[in-house]
């Protein structure tokens, strides 16, 4: 039996379902249900219009949800899905595109949250999509707006102001707004700190501005000023900063206005210019250091007029070119390859190393190699450096150092021998003297003693050389004609050999100041030297010159005139790597004894010469042939 009652509660069931329904259906925003197996319960019509596809084709196909997403942002939407299904999303809201039935892009602010019955079962998730596009364009007006604002105020390089004047002192400013961009100050905060600007001022230009305004004060015309100004936030702008003064009638400063401009990129730009300029000829300018830039894959982007000169090929020539290089020679590659590593590893010193660079005509010559990293202001690391100095006077000048050294420790041991020896040598030859006053010249004795004597001879000689290595030797100079000397001391010695001497003495030389007994073992060893280096004949020519050195140039000599003698053969040669060698005390290549060599001759020439203050150098190459070059102080 129904009751009364029963059909009113009834009636409100449906009544309030009614209400529910409308209130879903008749929604601005698309609602639907998602059931836990991920079929639609229910899809409110609002759908058609916010998406172009009607309630129907939503409930007939799941996935067009995610379909109409766009691709950007598929991914998002689609990994939300699954989590929903899974039971796992709460309550979420997220913004989306989606692309509608039509193809028109529009922006969806997505709400869901799950849904349980009255015991606690899960029945799937609600959800509600509003259609935002409007909202999201005027979002990106505004951040598109600030943007520009932000643009408009930083492109602000100037402002204005105007200082009013009443008897002869400033009682107030005004700043446009454009002092924010440049100084970081609003226009209120001058007005209520009438000497902000001067805080501002660096205090290294303040003095300048004094000046300035207070010229402009007392009426003056004054000229723009460029200073700096200490911004807000502590950084440091430059300006330049143009005063002009407004008089009344009477001819009283009223006020004066200004126009600051922001000029600091045009003085960073200066002072690049002036450091990369600065830089730039220093390294084209330097007469000793060669220089090289280059990448990192070592390609040579830059080489220096020096290092051009130095190895004989051109700045096209070597621009471009990738290790190896072609001024390495060919056994120093893996050297030079491993001073790369090192650097990168940081073991290689300062001062860098020694190796050989070969020029264009192929000449080998010693350098000094110094290689750095080159980065930039963020640390990278972007290429290199590397530094190189022809080191070959220096090493000249080594080797006379270290030839100097030898002789002086040979020549003190040689003095003291040679002195002992010679006492000996006379007592001998007192002996033989006697001895041939006791035996007649037809007894074969008298021979022998002859003999002996001329041993004797020999013996003195070799004497007299260890004499002259000792510190005893030193020269007995007067002043002679070198040209006369040479003539004099050369003839006898090409005298019955197959070398024929050409003289080359111009009769203007400078005179000398020489001791002769000693100058004509070094002309007659020298000469020596050349006879044995021609066994077959040939010419050795021998020349002499006035030269002035202002510049030694590697030559361990002082500035002044000298002579410079040259005697040249057309022998076989000194090979290489005998020629550090060849001053060396007893060094030779020839057989040892007296009648062969003890090789004195070199070291005891090299000796005399260099206690005249002059000195003594050889050229040389392997077949073709040996010169001499004797430097003498001219008086």
């Amino acid at each position: 039996m129904v009751t009364p009652e029963h059909n009113s509660e009834k009636n409100r069931s449906v009544i309030d379902e009614e209400k529910y329904r409308m209130a879903v259906e008749y929604a601005h925003d698309w609602e639907y249900w998602l059931s836990p197996d991920g079929t639609y319960v229910f899809v409110s019509p609002s759908c058609l219009r916010i998406t172009g596809y009607c309630a129907e084709e939503f409930l007939s196909d799941p996935e067009l949800e995610i379909k109409i997403v766009h691709p950007d942002d598929r991914e998002m939407a689609s990994a939300h899905r699954h989590q929903v299904l899974a039971g796992l999303q709460k309550a979420h809201q997220m913004d989306f595109r989606i692309i509608k039935k039509n193809g028109e892009e529009r922006w969806v602010s997505h709400f869901c949250q799950p849904v349980f019955s009255k015991g606690g079962v899960w029945l799937g998730q609600r959800s509600s999509n509003r259609d935002i596009t409007s909202r999201q364009k005027m979002e990106v007006a505004l951040r598109e707006s600030e943007n520009r604002y932000r643009k408009m105020v930083d492109a602000v390089t100037t402002y204005t102001y105007s200082v009013e004047v009443r008897e002869g002192q400033a009682v107030s400013t005004k700043h446009s707004m454009g002092c924010f961009a440049v100084t970081g100050y609003m226009p209120e905060d001058y007005e209520k700190d009438l000497f902000l600007w001067y805080s501002m001022i660096h205090p290294q230009e303040r003095t300048v501005v004094e000046k300035a305004v207070k010229d402009i004060m007392a009426g003056h015309e004054v000229p723009p000023i460029e200073h700096r100004l200490i911004r807000r936030d502590s950084s440091i702008v430059w300006v330049r900063n143009t005063m002009v003064p407004y008089r009344d009638e009477k001819g009283q400063l009223k006020r004066y206005d200004g126009l600051v401009e922001n000029i600091t990129d045009r003085k960073n730009a200066e002072e690049t210019f002036r450091t990369e300029h600065a830089f730039r000829k220093i390294i084209e300018n330097s007469i000793s250091a060669g220089i090289a830039v280059a990448d990192l894959e070592g390609r040579q982007i830059y080489v220096n007029p020096s290092l051009c000169r130095m190895v004989g090929w051109t700045e096209e020539e070597l621009t471009g070119a990738i290790p190896p290089y072609i001024y390495w020679p060919l056994e120093e590659t893996e050297h030079i390859s491993h001073a790369f590593e090192k650097t990168l590893k940081g073991e290689i010193p300062p001062e860098g190393f020694e190796l050989r660079f070969q020029k264009k005509n192929s000449e080998r010559f010693p350098v000094l190699l110094s290689i750095s990293r080159l980065v930039d202001a963020a640390g990278r690391h972007t290429g290199w450096l590397a530094s190189v100095t022809d080191i070959t006077e220096r090493k000249r000048l080594e080797e006379e150092l270290s030839k100097a050294r030898k002789l002086e420790s040979v020549g003190i041991l040689a003095g003291g021998i040679a002195h002992d020896f010679n006492n000996l040598l006379q007592a001998i030859m007192g002996n033989v003297s006697l001895a041939k006053m006791l035996v007649p010249q037809e007894e074969k004795a008298y021979k022998i003693l002859e003999k002996a004597e001329d041993s004797y001879i020999h013996a003195r000689d070799l004497t007299n050389q260890l004499i002259t290595f000792a510190k005893g030797g030193a020269p007995v100079r007067r002043h002679v004609n070198i040209g006369e000397l040479l003539r004099n001391f050369a003839r006898p010695v090409l005298k019955g050999s197959k070398v024929t001497g050409e003289f080359l003495l111009p009769d203007d030389l400078w005179q000398v100041a020489v001791d002769e007994g000693q100058m004509r073992q070094v002309i007659q060893n020298m000469i020596s030297n050349s006879l044995e280096a021609m066994p077959g004949g040939g010419k050795i020519t021998i020349s002499a010159q006035n030269v002035e050195i202002n510049e030694p140039k590697g030559l361990p000599l002082k500035e002044g005139k000298y002579i410079k003698i040259s005697i040249a053969d057309q022998g076989i040669g000194i090979p290489e790597e005998n020629m550090p060698k060849i001053f060396d005390p007893y060094f030779t290549t020839k057989e040892m004894g007296a009648q062969k060599g003890m090789g004195l001759g070199l070291s005891v020439s090299y000796s005399i010469i260099k206690k005249h203050d002059g000195i003594i150098i050889a050229h040389s190459e392997a077949g073709a042939g040996t010169t001499f070059d004797i430097y003498l102080p001219a008086c």
